[in-house]
């Protein structure tokens, strides 16, 4: 009985590491927007860049895209960096359902879907105005 009390509780903390290790992997807010939104270099600019080709390359679309969805659906498992829960739930709803729009859309290989489904990501003065940090002075 002791030897399986034990193994239970083994197990059980085991799993907890495992959960642990997981909320590590979610990039901060900061990081999954320099990482969409970073200029030239953002993946935003990029996708939109191979939209405008004649021959766009839809491998590398769908790549992109798939990384959207990704950081979309990480953004919401981030705490509000300022403001109300609920209110950082909504937007972050909004926006993880927009960008995995946006990867399904790239999937099908459809340019206006794929703009159409960036451009609902979000409303981001609102959000910003609502949860962004303000800068110290």
């Amino acid at each position: 009985m002791k030897k399986a009390v034990l193994v239970a509780c083994g197990l059980i903390l085991i799993a907890g590491s495992a959960v642990a290790d997981n909320d590590d992997d979610v990039p901060a807010v900061k990081e999954i927007m320099r990482k969409l939104y970073g200029g030239r270099n953002g993946l935003r600019a990029a996708l939109l860049k191979n939209l405008k080709s004649d021959k766009p390359s839809w491998d590398e679309i769908q790549r992109q895209a798939e990384e959207i969805a990704k950081l979309g659906a990480a953004i919401g498992k981030n705490d509000p960096p300022r403001g109300d829960q609920k209110s950082w739930e909504k937007f972050t709803t909004t926006f993880a359902t927009n960008a995995k729009a946006v990867d399904t859309a790239a999937q099908k290989q459809n340019k206006l879907a794929i703009q159409t489904a960036f451009n609902r990501m979000g409303n981001c003065t609102a959000c910003h105005s609502a949860h962004k940090p303000r800068k110290r002075s």
